[in-house]
């Protein structure tokens, strides 16, 4: 029962994260801002997204900003930090393993911070929107893939 759940959750986080991936690569710039597609009268209309969804989402977005500004702020530091200890001379292994253990911890936590605002965001979302947003989702791959090809065309002709 466990793994079916986690399999369950990997898809909805899957499903969600290439939600956004699609949606702020979108050429055409989805309204007010790419990271919040919910407000894009394309997707409101594809999803049939009410408002009253669309500001719960919403909500949700911005309960959550805070914290992923502060995440990345940390992350940098560190990774910057990181940075700086590999460019000395006599750093030891120890020291750069016990260092990337808390870069990698802070990688971590914002990744599943970020992956579990996009499941809450989903959740808003009735089983059919779902659907129509998976839907949404694979037309926007295959555009952009088909997009991205002919480009690659153009230039081995050139």
């Amino acid at each position: 029962m466990r793994q079916i759940v986690e399999i369950r959750m990997t898809s909805w986080a899957v499903a969600a994260c290439s939600l956004v991936l699609v949606l702020a690569q979108s050429p055409d710039g989805l309204a007010q801002s790419r990271s919040r597609w919910w407000q894009s009268e394309e997707v409101q209309q594809e999803l049939r997204l009410s408002p009253d969804a669309a500001s719960r989402i919403d909500e949700i977005y911005e309960a959550e900003m805070p914290i992923q500004r502060s995440g990345w702020r940390e992350f940098n530091r560190l990774e910057k930090a990181f940075d700086k200890l590999l460019e000395r001379e006599d750093v030891t292994e120890a020291e750069v393993s016990h260092e990337l253990e808390h870069l990698e911890a802070a990688r971590a936590e914002l990744r599943k911070s970020r992956t579990l605002m996009l499941f809450r965001m989903q959740r808003v979302l009735t089983a059919e929107q779902r659907l129509l947003l998976d839907a949404y989702n694979k037309r926007r791959r295959d555009e952009r893939r088909q997009r991205d090809s002919g480009a690659g065309d153009r230039r081995r002709r050139l």
